[in-house]
């Protein structure tokens, strides 16, 4: 390494190959191989011992080429270090960081993986602090190379280092060898383009995402503003379903063909179904369903619209096909009046499927066929004797419904009928009345589940082992509400205290039946029912 004698040793033969100073205004130019060995030097010093104070401190007060030593990167004030406390120095270090060790050790394992994390970070950040010096260091060392001034280092326009350069006039100049040294400006602009660049490209990026802020509170605000119309529109939705179903009433009621569409809120949407519904469906049948759940069912129709062959069992299966494509529900006929207290839709309160079809009903009888049942079935709903109040749907043509005269037909095993008639032989015992709560099918034809009004059940065929299991835990209690199969081994019971069992459901039914049923949870399970490929209704309050 070249130290400070050597560098007076080349300024003095520099110096004695210069012609002496005299009247002659000649300024002091060094040899290119002084240059080069006093660039040399310079690179060292600073590859070495340079640190960011240091570069900081050069270049507030930038010392002159030919001065840069080993001194200048020393911090000013600082006392020099005796060599001779080296040993006890290190001494002390040591013991210290064997102190830490066995600090550290006596941690526990969240506390140590807290410190090593805590590490990482203090060595990354050395780590990206050494490159930014590294890096301010090259660039110094760039500038020395092709002879800029320290001065010059700082700035970082190129217009500023053009005008600069005019402004000094910069002209070749010659040696006493004859040899012209062109300017360094030819040489600087390349690197100073590229920084221009940067500059360029960082105020594009900034400049994008000025842009993307506005866009973003525009959005808000917009929302905000959304949100305020919802809650004015709210306030008169229930407003505006009496009036449309006032004026429905007016019209002829055999077909609501005059509709107006309109976007209903949360609340609205609440206010027309009665609950709250969850369901996964073909897709298909999607736009249907949902105006069956709103009540706005074009081909919503009441019993007087029935043509006389429908009113017959008996009726043909071609007049069936088409019946199931023009009617698609029924109303409470065109006699019943809507009075002020019952404005509002009435509620749903079951949605039972087979996959292939499902049926929307409410409390009050009316319903709504979405998709494909069996034909028997449909023909059984739409006579004119009765409203059902209890429908379940099963592979296999499976069917149960209930009417609210009490009558009731299905269609299933032979052993299914004798469980449904002894139920229905005491449904008029005075204060021990008894009816069907519940029926559901499992995979086989005589799998099912009956559950009555007084809490008693019974089963048929194969049940899922984990309903098998939950009814042996709880010792056959009396006490169910109504219990639901699917054809893959899903099921679902519900006890009249409230609390609700499930299993081998799909993963989006048992996110939203854990969600309802949280203990933080106000909302309650009403109904249940599962299709085929994970198909499901949920209805909760």
């Amino acid at each position: 390494m070249l130290g400070p004698a050597s560098v007076d040793q080349l300024t003095s033969r520099g110096s004695a190959s210069t012609p002496p100073l005299g009247d002659t205004m000649e300024s002091f130019l060094p040899s290119p191989k002084s240059s080069a060995l006093g660039n040399l030097q310079i690179r060292r010093v600073i590859r070495r011992k340079c640190s960011l104070a240091a570069l900081r401190r050069i270049l507030e007060r930038p010392p002159k080429l030919v001065e840069i030593n080993e001194s200048i990167i020393d911090s000013p004030g600082s006392d020099d270090v005796d060599d001779s406390h080296a040993p006890s120095i290190s001494k002390l270090l040591q013991r210290r960081r064997e102190m830490r060790q066995m600090g550290f050790s006596r941690l526990s394992k969240e506390q140590q993986s807290f410190m090593n994390e805590q590490k990482k970070k203090y060595e990354k950040r050395l780590r990206h602090e050494e490159k930014d010096r590294q890096h301010v260091a090259r660039a110094i060392l760039a500038g020395c190379d092709e002879g800029v001034d320290l001065p010059a280092i700082r700035s970082l326009s190129l217009n500023d280092m053009e005008s600069s350069s005019q402004a000094s006039g910069d002209t070749p100049d010659e040696d006493e060898d004859g040899i012209n040294h062109q300017s360094s400006s030819e040489s600087r602009n390349p690197h100073q383009k590229i920084i221009q660049e940067k500059i360029e490209i960082a105020d594009m990026g900034l400049a994008i995402l000025m842009g993307e802020a506005q866009r973003l509170k525009s959005m808000l605000l917009s929302m905000k503003e959304e949100k305020e119309e919802e809650k004015d529109y709210d306030t008169g939705s229930e407003r505006m379903i009496s009036i449309r179903m006032q004026s429905n009433s007016d019209t002829d009621s055999s077909c609501s063909t005059d509709f107006r569409s309109r976007s209903l809120s949360t609340n609205s949407r609440h206010i027309n179904q009665g609950c709250e519904v969850e369901y996964s469906f073909p897709h298909e049948y999607h736009d249907e369903l949902e105006m069956a759940l709103m009540g706005r069912n074009d081909d919503y129709c009441d019993d007087s619209s029935l043509p006389d062959e429908y009113s017959d069992e008996e009726s043909g299966e071609s007049s069936g096909s088409i019946m199931s494509e023009r009617h698609r529900g029924r109303s409470l006929g065109r006699d019943t009046k809507y009075s002020a207290a019952k404005e509002t839709l009435s509620p749903i309160v079951a949605i039972p499927t087979n996959d292939k079809g499902c049926v929307v009903i409410r409390k009050n009888g009316s319903f709504d066929v979405v998709g494909e049942i069996p034909e028997k079935l449909f023909k059984k709903l739409f006579r004119e004797k009765a409203l059902p109040v209890q429908i379940s749907l099963g592979t296999l043509r499976r069917y149960f419904v209930l009417f609210n005269d009490g009558s009731f037909n299905f269609c299933g095993p032979p052993s299914l009928s004798k469980i449904l008639i002894k139920a229905g032989k005491t449904k008029n015992d005075g204060k021990n009345q008894v009816s069907i709560a519940s029926v559901a099918f499992g995979k086989e034809l005589d799998d099912y589940f009956v559950v009555r009004s007084d809490g008693t059940w019974q089963s048929h065929g194969v049940m899922p082992s984990g309903l098998d299991k939950l009814m042996r835990d709880r010792r056959n209690r009396a006490d169910l509400l109504w219990v639901s199969l699917g054809v893959c081994g899903e099921w679902c019971v519900k006890a009249k205290n409230g609390r609700v069992w499930w299993g081998n459901v799909s993963d989006e039914a048992d996110e939203t039946l854990a969600d309802i049923t949280a203990e933080d949870s106000e909302r309650e399970v009403k109904y249940i029912d599962f299709g085929t490929s994970d198909t499901y209704f949920i209805l909760y309050e």
